[in-house]
C-alpha cells in the first residue's frame, strides 16, 4: 500500500501499515483529519505557555470524535520527539476515549478498531500511553464482553482476533488498581497555602475548578483523574503541572494532608507521596466524603497498576478464574 505522502510515520514506524487496510477500506474511518482540525492539532507542536496549551487540549477534546481520532493518532504519531506534544495528546487520548466509551464498546466497528490498535501499538514497541490502551478494558462485563466474543467469531483480522482474546482472558493486572488510591489517616498540612492565589494559578493554567464561588468537586476529580498524562508515544513520567497547586489547595480546603507529609516522592513507587500518588489519595477522599459520585468510567492510561495481587486470596482467586477461563474456551 501507498503511504500518504504527508505523514512519515508509515515508514518511522512499518507495524502501522498492516493496520491501514483495516482503518480506511474496511471501517471507511478517515486516516487524514480535515484542514481545519489538523492545523488545530499542530499547534501542540509550538512552545505555547501552559495555559494556553491546557485550553487548546480542552477543545481537541471537544472536537475530536472517535470517528477522527485515529488520523489525529496517525498525525501524531510523527512528532514522538516532541514532548509537550506528546503530553498533551495524551491527556486528550486519555479523557475522549473515557468520555466516549459507552459508544465505542455498543459499536462493534469502533470496538474492533480499538482492539486493532491495542494489539498494532503494542507491536510498535514505543514507549508511552500507546502501550496502555488495554487497560480501559479491564471493567468488561455483560454486553460488552459479549461484543467482544462476537467481534473475535466475526473478523478476519490477526491483530483483532489476538486483542479479543488477550482482553477475554482473566488477567492480574486488569483486576488490581494502584495501592497508593488507598486514603490514609488525615493530618494537618505542615504548610498551609493561600486557597486564593493558588485558584488564581489554576486559572492561569487553564484549570477552572470554582463555580459559582465554590470547590466544584466533579471538575477537581476529572483533573486528579486525568491531568497526570504520560505522552501518547516517547512519554516516560506524567506531567503534573496542574495537579501540584490542585492538591495544595484540596489541604488548604480540607486542612488535612491525608497523612502523606510535604515531601515528594516517585511517582513509580507504590505508596510514596508523589503529587500523583497524592491525587489517586484525593479520590477515594472525595468520595468517602460523599462530595462526588462513584467513578463508572474507565481507568486512566496511568491509573492501572502494573503489579501483581500481593494477598493469597488475590492470588487464588486469579487462578480459579484463569481455570474456569479455560475450561469455557
Amino acid at each position: 500500500m501507498t503511504a500518504h505522502p504527508c505523514n512519515n510515520s508509515w515508514t518511522r514506524f512499518p507495524a502501522l501499515i498492516p493496520v491501514s487496510p483495516y482503518y480506511l477500506p474496511t471501517v471507511g474511518l478517515p486516516l487524514i483529519l480535515p484542514p481545519t482540525l489538523a492545523a488545530q492539532s499542530r499547534q501542540l507542536l509550538l512552545p505555547l505557555p501552559f495555559g494556553q496549551r491546557y485550553r487548546l487540549e480542552n477543545q481537541l477534546i471537544q472536537a475530536l470524535t472517535p470517528e477522527t481520532v485515529t488520523a489525529f493518532e496517525l498525525l501524531m504519531l510523527d512528532y514522538e520527539r516532541n514532548d509537550a506534544a506528546q503530553e498533551s495528546v495524551g491527556r486528550i487520548l486519555d479523557v475522549l476515549y473515557s468520555r466516549h466509551w459507552t459508544r465505542i464498546t455498543t459499536d462493534k466497528t469502533l470496538l474492533a478498531l480499538y482492539l486493532k490498535k491495542v494489539r498494532v501499538y503494542k507491536v510498535l514497541g514505543i514507549v508511552g500511553s500507546n502501550n496502555q490502551f488495554v487497560f480501559k478494558l479491564g471493567r468488561m462485563k455483560g454486553s460488552v464482553r459479549r461484543t467482544v466474543r462476537a467481534i473475535q467469531a466475526g473478523t478476519a483480522d490477526a491483530n483483532v482476533r489476538q486483542a479479543a482474546r488477550s482482553v477475554l482472558r482473566p488477567h492480574r493486572r486488569y483486576e488490581s488498581r494502584r495501592t497508593f488510591s488507598r486514603v490514609r489517616a488525615g493530618s494537618r498540612p505542615a504548610v498551609v497555602y493561600n486557597p486564593d492565589s493558588l485558584r488564581q494559578l489554576l486559572q492561569e493554567q487553564g484549570l477552572v475548578v470554582y463555580t459559582a464561588g465554590k470547590l466544584d468537586f466533579a471538575r477537581v476529580d476529572t483533573a486528579l483523574k486525568y491531568d497526570a498524562p504520560i505522552g501518547f508515544v516517547g512519554g516516560h513520567s506524567p506531567r503534573t503541572t496542574t495537579l501540584g497547586p490542585l492538591i495544595k489547595l484540596l489541604e488548604a480546603e480540607f486542612q488535612t494532608d491525608l497523612g502523606f507529609g510535604p515531601t515528594f516522592g516517585s511517582w513509580q513507587t507504590p505508596g510514596s507521596a508523589s503529587v500523583v500518588h497524592r491525587a489517586w489519595a484525593w479520590r477515594g477522599y472525595l468520595r468517602q466524603q460523599g462530595l462526588v459520585a462513584r467513578d463508572t468510567a474507565p481507568v486512566s492510561f496511568v491509573q492501572e497498576n502494573k503489579h501483581p495481587l500481593q494477598t493469597r486470596m488475590g492470588r487464588l482467586k486469579w487462578k480459579l478464574r484463569r481455570f474456569w477461563y479455560r475450561l469455557k474456551h
